[in-house]
């Protein structure tokens, strides 16, 4: 018995070490940046919100008004969305906000909203 112990002390750093090298490697990280690309949330700007003409379209953080607009599924989300300036059929100037992170999470800005 006194030999099984001595044996097993000695492979205990080598054990500790093992471990610890599988759990670095066989975590993977999040992926970082955009899960949306420009060409989908411009697809869906058109597509979901009637844009017929883009006038602009950037990737930015949500200042403190426009997150206070973010839907609730969206709300646990990093607050980085596609902003599309555009018109719809009716001529009004629209803005929508594509999550950058989801494209089930958007939102929209008219005329009456941005007056």
């Amino acid at each position: 018995m006194k030999i099984i112990r001595n044996n097993y002390l000695r492979w205990l750093p080598l054990l500790f070490a093992a471990v610890y090298l599988s759990l670095l490697i066989g975590c993977t990280p999040e992926p970082v940046g955009a899960m949306v690309t420009l060409e989908e949330a411009k697809a869906i700007a058109s597509n979901e919100y009637g844009v017929k003409e883009i006038k602009s379209s950037e990737l930015r953080h949500l200042d403190e008004k426009e997150i206070q607009l973010i839907p609730e599924e969206g709300k646990e989300k990093t607050p980085v969305y596609y902003v599309i300036h555009g018109v719809n059929d009716a001529g009004e100037k629209i803005v929508v906000y594509v999550s950058s992170n989801d494209q089930q999470i958007s939102f929209i800005l008219t005329t009456l909203i941005l007056d």
